[in-house]
């Protein structure tokens, strides 16, 4: 087996090489604490110059001061933190679209590549198989590691409402293929939504057993593997 990349337009290339999103995801990764915070901002706030956006990002600021010598400061990465988040607002609303899931799927990528080499963990590509055949369409984090056939894919998005079928069929079929190549799989979806709402807002797509939910309560889990 093998990746090749997808291709497409270039937007969400783009969008996950834009330094607001390289921060953003830079310190979530680092303080995980601070993910239900600015996904709350991410999914509420969808276009340029929204009403209360500012005000949402002032009692980030509020909310994270911390006691020093003397008055309560704001810790560096905070300021670093609503900064990007500021500046991300300001581009077009299209643009804005691609920043806030370039978000969900660059956080993905940057917790599941520690666990694997160069090369394996990679954004915005389609499967092969042993016989060169591409048996996937675009898969937003694809990881595929030959040295212990082992592979793993996820669909990304800012809200479960993005999911559509062919995503679902996209996973399972990879989860299918891997056992006809003797390869251990995980599939799974990754969004910012709770896993209550994304189960109820799956049902209508019937999702195969095989793919897993990434959410608000257990996304970070993607820095572990899962396989055991």
């Amino acid at each position: 087996m093998r990746l090749i990349e997808a291709g497409g337009d270039g937007r969400m290339g783009r969008a996950l090489a834009n330094p607001y999103v390289r921060t953003i995801v830079e310190i979530l990764v680092d303080n995980p604490h601070l993910f239900a915070l600015v996904a709350d901002i991410l999914q509420s706030y969808t276009q340029r110059a929204e009403a209360g956006l500012e005000s949402e990002l002032e009692n980030v600021k509020t909310s994270q001061r911390r006691s020093g010598a003397g008055e309560p400061v704001v810790p560096e990465h905070i300021s670093r933190l609503v900064a990007a988040i500021h500046n991300l607002y300001q581009h077009n609303d299209e643009e804005i679209r691609f920043l806030r899931g370039a978000i969900v799927e660059l956080l993905a990528l940057k917790l599941v590549s520690p666990r694997y080499r160069p090369g394996e963990c990679l954004s915005n590509h389609r499967f092969q198989d042993g016989n060169g055949r591409t048996f996937t369409d675009q898969i937003d984090v694809a990881v595929l590691a030959r040295s212990i056939s082992q592979l793993e894919g996820y669909e990304c998005k800012i809200k479960v409402v993005g999911i559509d079928s062919p995503d679902c069929t996209n996973l399972s079929h990879l989860a299918e293929v891997a056992q006809m190549w003797d390869y251990r799989a995980h599939v799974g979806i990754v969004t910012f939504d709770d896993i209550k709402t994304m189960k109820y807002r799956l049902q209508r797509l019937n999702p195969a057993p095989s793919i897993r939910l990434y959410g608000l309560e257990n996304l970070f889990t993607l820095q572990y593997t899962p396989f055991q």
